[in-house]
């Protein structure tokens, strides 16, 4: 039943913001876990598109407050 909300809740969103890109990941979007989803996705194409390595990733959820991921 949540997801069922969920699910409608995005498809609103879409349908009256869009503008508004939308991404459904297939992991639960923590901090932590879009940390490793933008090191391990994006990191490979800027290696084979322009040379550029990734050392870490950090995501901010606020001023104060990161996850961060990398390798080490």
């Amino acid at each position: 039943m949540i997801k069922e909300t969920v699910t409608q809740l995005v498809e609103k969103i879409k349908e009256n913001l869009p503008w508004l890109k939308t991404i459904e990941t297939p992991f639960e979007p923590t901090a932590e876990n879009m940390a490793k989803g933008i090191y391990d996705n994006v990191g490979p194409v800027l290696k084979d598109r322009w040379g550029v390595d990734i050392e870490y990733v950090d995501v901010y959820e606020t001023d104060t407050s990161r996850a961060s991921y990398s390798e080490e």
